[in-house]
C-alpha cells in the first residue's frame, strides 16, 4: 500500500466548520498516516489536534530523510508554495503533488520553486492550462500535470427550507474586489495587475449587480459589497442560500468554479451563472439542472431569472435535479475522487 504524507496541514490550525477545501482533512483523515513537518513551531498543536480528533495513527516525519525512507507521495494543500513552510523539498524523490490555489500571487516564484523542486503534480480548482491564460503563461511546464479539485462543500450546506416557501427571486452573494487590491501586497499582484491591463474587478458579473442595484431590485436581492468594501461578513451564507430560489454564480477572471458552485446547489437553490463550459464539465445543463446566460451579459440575466420567475413549476423541476447533482462535491466525494486519482497517476 503506497504510503501517502502531508506537508505542514496548516488547514488543522483553522475553524474546519469554515473550511472552504474541507476535503482536505476528509482526505487526511481516510488515506494519510503520516504528517511531515518543516515549521516545528507547530508541532505540539498538529499532534494534539490529531489527538483531540482520534487520529491517534499519525505519525511525525521532520527530515527529507525519513520522508525518503517511509513515503511515497508527499501532498501538500496550501498553495502559496514560494512561502518557506509551503516550498516542496528538493531532496525528497518520491512523488510531490502540491496545490496552487489562488494561483496568482508571486506566479514567477511559485513556478521557479515548483520547477526546481520538480514537482510531479499540481492540484488545481480546474484544468487551469485549459481555461486560464495567466496560469498557462506563469506555469507553463505543467500541461498534462494537473489534478483537478473542485472546492466541494461541508455538512452545514444542507437544504432546510421546502423550495416551494422561498423567496422567488435570485441571491447575489460573495466579494468584489478590485484587480488591484490594496489589501494585498503590491509585489504579490503585480503580474496579475499587468496582465490584466483593462479589467477593473475580478468577478465582472457581480461588479455589474453592484451598479444595477436599484434597477435590477425586482429580480435580484444582493449582499454584495459596496467599493471601497470589498467583503460583507454580515450574513449567514447557508440561511440564505436556503432562502432563496436561485443564487447568482461568478467564476471571475480567473476561471474557476467559485465554492459557492457546490455549497449553493446543496443548500436547495438553483445556480444562475455565465454559460461557461467549466460548468458544463461539472454536469451542469441549462434548463436540466442549472441556468445559463450569455458570458457578462446582465440583460440575458435578467430574461433568463425573470422567465422562471414567471414558471415556477418548471424552476422547481430544474431545482430536483440540482439537488441530485450537488451529491457529487460533498467533501466525503472529493477526498474519494482525489485519492482515486493520484493512484490512477501513480500507475501510468
Amino acid at each position: 500500500m503506497l504510503k501517502i504524507c502531508v506537508q505542514n496541514p496548516t488547514f488543522l490550525l483553522g475553524d474546519l466548520q469554515k473550511n472552504f477545501n474541507g476535503y482536505n482533512f476528509e482526505f487526511l483523515r481516510r488515506y494519510v498516516k503520516f504528517i511531515y513537518i518543516t515549521d516545528l513551531s507547530k508541532y505540539f498543536r498538529y499532534r494534539q489536534f490529531c489527538m483531540n480528533m482520534g487520529l491517534k495513527e499519525i505519525k511525525f516525519i521532520f527530515s527529507v530523510s525519513n520522508l525518503n525512507k517511509y513515503i511515497d507521495i508527499l501532498i501538500c494543500f496550501n498553495g502559496l508554495p514560494h512561502k518557506i513552510f509551503h516550498r516542496p523539498p528538493k531532496n525528497y524523490t518520491g512523488i510531490k503533488i502540491f496545490h496552487t490555489m489562488d494561483f496568482i500571487f508571486h506566479p514567477k516564484l511559485a513556478n521557479k520553486f515548483l520547477c526546481d523542486s520538480a514537482v510531479n503534480y499540481l492540484m488545481t480548482y480546474n484544468d487551469h492550462y485549459k481555461y486560464s491564460t495567466f496560469f498557462k503563461n506563469y506555469y507553463p511546464s505543467f500541461e498534462n500535470k494537473l489534478i483537478s479539485v473542485p472546492f466541494g462543500y461541508g455538512d452545514r450546506f444542507t437544504k432546510k427550507n421546502d423550495f416551494n416557501s422561498r423567496l422567488n427571486k435570485a441571491l447575489a452573494l460573495g466579494s468584489v474586489n478590485p484587480i488591484f487590491d490594496k489589501n494585498c501586497n503590491s509585489n504579490s499582484v503585480m503580474d496579475y495587475v499587468t496582465f490584466y491591463p483593462k479589467i477593473e474587478f475580478t468577478h465582472i458579473v457581480r461588479r455589474e449587480i453592484v451598479l444595477r442595484r436599484h434597477q435590477l431590485r425586482n429580480l435580484v436581492d444582493d449582499f454584495l459589497p459596496t467599493f471601497p468594501i470589498t467583503k460583507n461578513p454580515d450574513y449567514n451564507a447557508v440561511e440564505l442560500l436556503n432562502k432563496y430560489t436561485m443564487f447568482i454564480n461568478d467564476e471571475g477572471i480567473m476561471n474557476f468554479p467559485p465554492a459557492r458552485t457546490y455549497e449553493g446547489i446543496a443548500c436547495g437553490c438553483v445556480m444562475v451563472a455565465n454559460r461557461n463550459q467549466i460548468y458544463l464539465e461539472l454536469g451542469f445543463i441549462d434548463g436540466v439542472n442549472c441556468i445559463l446566460f450569455e458570458p457578462n451579459n446582465i440583460e440575458d440575466m435578467c430574461s433568463k431569472i425573470n422567465y422562471y420567475i414567471q414558471n415556477p413549476e418548471i424552476l422547481y423541476d430544474i431545482h430536483l435535479q440540482s439537488i441530485e447533482l450537488a451529491e457529487k462535491f460533498n467533501h466525503k466525494s472529493i477526498a474519494e475522487q482525489l485519492h482515486n486519482t493520484i493512484l490512477d497517476k501513480v500507475k501510468m
